[in-house]
């Protein structure tokens, strides 16, 4: 099992030259006015059916654990679907703990209300 290759900064896994998985990010700075840490927000990650519960969504969180350490952020941030249980027991088990709610809505919504 492969996790290397970055293609437009994204790491990517392969496994015997297949495509299995990536894992997309990117740095959130957090600004003087916050208190908070830099974190690594975790944009996307995709593993393929086949390659799911072998571990290599776990690899792919290794290598970006130390891409956050290297660029000196103390923190991973993502925001799952809510209605996406297997994932989410996933980054539970990663430590990851809900801290807020992330809402949603249509750019058409308010227009269509008015």
């Amino acid at each position: 099992m492969a996790v290397d290759g970055f293609t437009d900064g994204t790491p990517l896994a392969d496994i015997d030259g297949e495509f299995a998985g990536y894992i997309a990010a990117e740095i959130d700075e957090a600004p003087r006015v916050f208190d908070r840490p830099d974190r690594l927000f975790i944009c996307d990650i995709y593993v393929d059916e086949p390659y799911r519960g072998t571990g290599l969504a776990e690899d792919l969180f290794d290598r970006l654990r130390h891409w956050a350490h290297d660029a000196g952020c103390e923190e991973f941030s993502l925001d799952p679907h809510v209605d996406n249980d297997r994932a989410n027991a996933f980054y539970e088990k990663l430590g990851f703990e809900q801290t807020k709610c992330h809402m949603v809505a249509s750019v058409e919504a308010r227009m269509n209300h008015e």
